[in-house]
């Protein structure tokens, strides 16, 4: 199936979620109660997840799938650091028994 088609099928079962689409890719605005916009690109053969300024490329779609699904996990947090008002970095964070771990090296 299109992972673009296929997105905006499950987040139309999710109306407190904000999203737009073009034939290319999906993006959730972030909630008004705080948190991170989410989006998905195709790019010829690359899929690409945002995470606000943070991203991945992959080269599966599922895997991509699975990724941007994981921003709605409840396990799944961004460090964002500022220079003054700028946001200049973004960490992915995941929850692993009890505790958040930056994802990377």
């Amino acid at each position: 199936m299109d992972p673009i088609l296929e997105l905006k099928e499950k987040l139309a079962k999710h109306p407190e979620l904000r999203f737009s689409a073009t034939q290319t890719s999906v993006t959730v605005a972030a909630p008004s109660t705080g948190g991170f916009s989410v989006s998905f690109h195709v790019l010829s053969q690359v899929y690409v997840v945002h995470f606000d300024g943070w991203h991945e490329h992959f080269v599966v779609a599922g895997q991509a799938l699975e990724c941007f699904a994981f921003a709605y996990s409840g396990e799944c947090r961004l460090a964002v650091r500022y220079r003054g008002r700028i946001p200049v970095k973004w960490t992915l964070e995941y929850l692993n028994e009890g505790r958040w771990h930056a994802d990377g090296p």
